[in-house]
């Protein structure tokens, strides 16, 4: 009886082998099969977004080239046959469109100009029609590329000729494809691989393969390595034959199948080992567990991995169970730290796009800021001639007139018409200072000092119904800066304050120590760790939003009312700020009010009391040699000169000067104008220091640039040697010419006792 029972166990036992075998490699072959599309469904899917992205990308090119067949300078530069002003545009405006090369062509057909294009490229493939836009694949001398062709109009909507560009399908295109897709990506002109992101030998050889094999297949092809299926390209007639082939490693599926192999060979091993012992268990111990882990086994390769697995029990089936549950509960742990991952990267390339998008609005109000610096630059040394001429005879007249008649209603006008000088002298370092190209003289200073002197002025430029409060913090440190512009700043910064107050409010100016921090930095960004004196400007009026607040500081720009400002004032604060080393924020909310803040670097040297020079206007009897290429500016001041009693020679060049002192040894300061045609002022005194070693220079220029290399140039010498800036007066000219000359006698005395 005990013998039928366990040939009845071991019957049952082997009756269940074969269905559990088949069961097991079943659930193989499925699980492969599943690996397996889902690889090809997430290629076809990859396929249809490279289509998707192409398609985009060709809209997008399309379309900024529209925008820019529509600016109005185009229009100017093709009526009027102008190839230069057009070759201008293009090369200041079409690389802006994020193309590779581009061609401006006129009705006739002809090339009037290209952008980003090498002199051996030929023309780009024509568009169909003038009058109509198109976009496609083209093949060119450079090979495969996303062409688009657009109609130039006029504002009559008259066509007046074509903007094509072409942006290459190349490795960098490829790259970006990658990153967005996660695939691989071959392209193929004709059999010629024109592009690819594989970099092995043996993934090239592959695609190579499939490109040849699957050129008349629509689906998916499967090679030695990867998956492959053709994206669809929207070729023009001249790109047929070209394709993108779009892959995916297999290797994900091989190792899966090497794995459950391995997998069922150790359970087939168990189960044989089972089977051998199953005279002492039943035939639905056995099988039972079996099927419920290969239920799991299907489950995990439809995607449920939280399905119910039996693990309780010693033997080898519940330990086999057991091992698959934490198999699925990493893989489980795996997916959320990816899925974590994901959304960090996301989060990172939100911040990165825009900080991307900061730094491009900084670098184009840098550029605008250049521009703009550049020509107030230009234009400062003409205009400080100009004003040097008229303060110089508006001192000359009204010292006369005082002589002659005392005070009179003529000595008043003189006196309004030299403070209309000063006043456009100072708006022409004003101009200078939004640039940060202006000279600037920065001294130690007390700022709640200066505060206290500027507060009864401020209190006369605001409105009656605006009260003012300054405070200082008695402790101050000090600061390093040019006081005119400092006392600019609060200048400017008060009665924007007082603008943004048509109702009356309250304007506060407050100066304290600031010490920046580690902990601070994030809501300081650009500031390092440190000591600061922070000026503060707060005022409780309207208040902006986030748009004029990212327009604040460019120049012209204004919220005001027509006729109320110029958009001029914070755009100089901005300047001078940055020209000083300090930082500047701006905090405003609508309906609360604006708060500005300067940090200034704490400054550690000895405050130094200003002083009055209440001495005479000081005279001599030297002999001088001025070199001064304007003719009015030449005269006044040698008229200034020779009425202090100098002996003074009048060159009106470089070479002329020198000419006049060949045979002379009794000059004593050569006084020249930096800006001069065929020999500048430096250049001049380098020469006259090869005749005489001991001539003192004083420099004369108006123009901002020279001053700044000037300076540079007097920096480096170990000579007594001064700069003197236009526009200048007689007291300023004659006390220089004084403080040279007592310079090189103190220095001549100097040698004579260490002699």
């Amino acid at each position: 009886m005990s013998s039928l029972r366990n040939r009845l166990l071991k019957s049952s036992l082997l009756v269940a082998i074969p269905p559990v075998l088949v069961g097991a490699a079943i659930s193989m072959v499925f699980a492969i099969r599943q690996i397996e599309s889902g690889l090809t469904d997430r290629l076809r899917a990859g396929a249809q977004g490279v289509d998707l992205a192409l398609d985009a990308m060709e809209a997008g090119i399309r379309l900024r080239a529209q925008t820019a067949a529509r600016v109005p300078s185009l229009e100017r530069s093709l009526r009027a046959d102008d190839r230069l002003a057009t070759l201008d545009w293009a090369e200041r405006v079409i690389p802006l469109l994020g193309v590779d090369r581009s061609t401006v062509v006129g009705v006739d057909g002809r090339v009037i100009a290209r952008g980003h294009l090498p002199a051996s490229y030929g023309d780009l493939v024509a568009s169909p029609s003038l009058e109509t836009a198109s976009t496609g694949i083209h093949r060119g001398e450079g090979g495969l590329a996303i062409q688009a062709s657009v109609p130039i109009r006029s504002s009559s909507d008259e066509i007046i000729g074509s903007l094509r560009v072409e942006k290459a399908i190349d490795y960098v295109l490829l790259g970006e494809l990658k990153r967005q897709f996660g695939l691989d990506f071959t392209v193929w002109d004709r059999d010629r691989l024109q592009a690819a992101t594989f970099t092995t030998e043996r993934a090239l050889r592959d695609a190579e393969g499939a490109h040849r094999r699957a050129a008349a297949d629509a689906g998916v092809y499967r090679a030695a390595h990867y998956y492959y299926v053709r994206a669809r390209l929207h070729t023009a007639a001249d790109a047929e034959g070209a394709e993108i082939l779009v892959s995916v490693a297999r290797e994900p599926a091989l190792e899966l199948t090497r794995q459950l192999t391995w997998l069922n060979g150790w359970a087939l091993l168990a189960i044989i080992a089972l089977t051998s012992a199953g005279v002492v268990i039943s035939a639905r111990g056995i099988v039972a567990p079996i099927q419920r882990l290969v239920r799991a086994t299907e489950s995990a390769a439809d995607g449920r991995i939280d399905v119910a697995i039996d693990t309780q029990g010693n033997d080898e089936i519940a330990e086999l169970a057991a091992c698959f549950r934490r198999t699925l509960d990493r893989r489980s742990e795996v997916e959320r730290e990816l899925r974590e991952t994901q959304a960090e990267l996301e989060l990172r390339v939100i911040a990165r796009t825009e900080a991307l998008r900061t730094s491009e609005e900084h670098l184009r109000q840098a550029r605008q800021l250049d521009s703009l610096g550049r020509l107030a630059g230009g234009i400062a040394h003409d205009f400080n001639n100009i004003l040097t001429v008229i303060l110089g005879n508006a001192e000359f007249v009204a010292r006369e007139l005082e002589q002659m008649r005392g005070r009179s209603d003529a000595s008043e006008a003189i006196i309004e018409l030299k403070a209309s000088a000063e006043h456009a002298a100072t708006l022409t370092q004003q101009l200078l200072a939004f640039s940060r190209k202006q000279a600037t003289d920065p001294i130690a200073i007390d700022l709640g000092r200066l505060l206290r002197e500027v507060e009864n002025m401020l209190r006369r430029l605001i409105a009656e119904n605006v009260s003012l409060e300054v405070k200082a913090a008695h402790d101050l440190a000090a600061i390093r800066a040019d006081p005119a512009q400092l006392r600019q700043i609060v200048v400017n910064l008060v009665v924007n304050a007082s603008d943004a107050l048509p109702r009356g409010g309250t304007i506060r100016v407050s100066a304290v120590n600031s010490k920046i921090d580690s902990s601070d930095l994030p809501a300081t960004p650009g500031l390092a760790p440190g000591d600061y004196v922070t000026l503060e400007v707060m005022d409780s009026g309207t208040g902006m939003d986030r748009a004029p607040l990212e327009r604040i500081y460019e120049p012209f720009f204004t919220t005001k009312p027509v006729g109320k400002g110029t958009g001029m004032g914070l755009a100089i604060v901005h300047g001078i700020v940055k020209q000083a080393g300090a930082h500047l924020t701006v905090e405003s909310s609508p309906g609360v009010g604006t708060t500005f803040r300067i940090f200034f670097p704490a400054f550690l040297e000895r405050l130094r009391e200003a002083k009055s020079d209440l001495l005479s206007i000081p005279v001599g009897h030297e002999t001088l040699l001025l070199c001064e290429d304007e003719p009015s500016v030449r005269k006044l001041i040698a008229s200034m000169l020779q009425s202090a009693g100098y002996d003074v020679l009048v060159a009106d060049s470089g070479r002329t000067a020198l000419a006049l002192s060949r045979d002379r040894s009794d000059i004593a300061l050569v006084i020249t104008d930096v800006v001069m045609p065929d020999m500048n002022g430096v250049e001049l005194a380098h020469a006259m220091r090869g005749r005489m070693p001991e001539v003192q220079i004083l420099y004369l220029s108006g123009y901002t640039s020279d001053i700044l290399d000037t300076r540079a140039e007097l920096d480096k010498s170990d000579k007594k040697d001064r700069l003197l800036e236009k526009p200048i007066t007689r007291e300023a000219l004659l006390r220089a010419v004084r403080q040279s000359l007592d310079a090189r006698q103190r220095a001549s005395l100097s040698e004579a006792q260490s002699s």
